[in-house]
């Protein structure tokens, strides 16, 4: 892939939120993925909760 910007690459569009993006090399499924999300969502509430109980 040149620095120019000038290559092309498959992007493939997530059915379930279309707003989002990714390399079609990078699609492929494996549990790394969900388990990530989960962890991710996990930490955002905890985080939410942490700021609503301290005012």
């Amino acid at each position: 892939m040149k620095a120019d910007g000038s290559d092309k690459i498959a992007v493939q569009y997530f059915k379930a939120i279309p707003q989002i993006n990714a390399p079609a090399e990078d699609t492929s499924f494996s549990l790394k993925q969900p388990a990530l999300m989960v962890t991710g969502v996990f930490l955002i509430v905890l985080i939410n909760r942490k700021q609503k109980d301290s005012k």
